[in-house]
């Protein structure tokens, strides 16, 4: 069951996860999507003025040359599946970036001159040893898309708030204990956080002031209750929270129009809010391994005629 219950989730948010502008056939905001692709630094170097991608993807470098800095058109560079454990002073330097894969190296550290690359929008550093971030990593206000998965940080790294473009932010699979409570939080553009399989107890408090947000996991947490505000996340399409402490949720998950996949398997939830029957929206409601009585199951069927429920 369990392994159904994962698969419908994947299928589910694979039509849901917003298609980022580089899926685009065409795309006018990624202006290197149909430029040659050159895999080699002494091959870029040799027709600099020309080179905009640079892929060195899983070519077992132990360091990136500082001959990197000749690439000043550069606007995307892959260096997934490497063993770097830092970046030169020379990649900083390449302003054009727009576009970064640094995902499954040994980067322990990103340099405060990252403020520099002042056109960068996206940017993957999954599966990396990083811990903390730069106070400069603030200052990247085009940024669209963040990928830190599978990384080292115990607290929510606070620069991220000042992202006033971030849509896109996956924090999922670290250490993740807590995180600030932020007034002044910028995340407004958001619309998909993950930050499942972490060691959150209590729900982050900046979450009710991303009020685009579509899809939040907050899967495998050591959460004992829901926020009341989360009722504010008028667009919320998908809430994921699976595998936590939770014994009930607040009434306010019924103002939750959109919801579409509300997924709250292996909790300790007894009983759902009295006003379920307002999420007509509602497709899929996963329940498996929740102590629900059969009375309560049958009233859950009854107030969601429509829906696909598990218990």
């Amino acid at each position: 069951m369990k392994k159904i219950i994962a698969l419908s989730i994947v299928l589910f948010l694979f039509g849901f996860i917003p298609k980022t502008d580089s899926q685009e056939e065409e795309n006018p905001y990624f202006p290197y999507w149909n430029k040659k692709v050159y895999y080699s630094v002494n091959e870029a170097i040799s027709s600099r003025e020309k080179v905009y991608i640079l892929n060195l993807r899983q070519t077992n470098l132990v360091e990136l040359t500082e001959d990197v800095v000749h690439l000043k058109e550069l606007q995307m560079i892959n260096l997934m599946k490497n063993h770097l454990e830092k970046l030169p002073a020379s990649f900083y330097t390449l302003k054009n970036l727009m576009e970064i894969n640094c995902r499954q190296n040994k980067l322990n550290c990103l340099s405060a001159e990252i403020k520099k690359l002042s056109h960068l929008r996206i940017a993957d550093f999954s599966r990396n040893q990083l811990a903390f971030l730069p106070n400069e990593f603030g200052k990247l206000k085009q940024i669209e898309n963040l990928r830190f998965e599978e990384n080292l940080f115990e607290n929510f790294p606070t620069q991220l708030f000042k992202l006033k473009k971030l849509t896109t932010l996956d924090l999922s699979y670290n250490k993740i204990k807590t995180v600030e409570e932020n007034k002044r939080c910028s995340l407004k553009l958001l619309t998909f956080l993950n930050m499942s399989y972490n060691e959150l107890a209590s729900f982050p408090k900046f979450i009710s002031q991303t009020k685009c947000l579509k899809h939040l996991n907050l899967e495998s947490n050591k959460l004992e209750k829901v926020d009341s505000e989360i009722g504010k996340l008028k667009e919320l399409n998908t809430l994921i929270l699976n595998n936590n402490k939770l014994k009930s949720l607040p009434e306010s998950v019924c103002d939750l129009k959109n919801i579409e996949l509300l997924a709250l398997s292996n909790n300790q939830i007894e009983k759902l809010p009295e006003n379920i029957n307002k999420l007509e929206s509602l497709r899929t409601l996963l329940l498996v391994g929740n102590p629900i009585s059969e009375t309560e199951k049958n009233r859950i069927r009854k107030q969601l005629p429509n829906t696909s429920i598990y218990f």
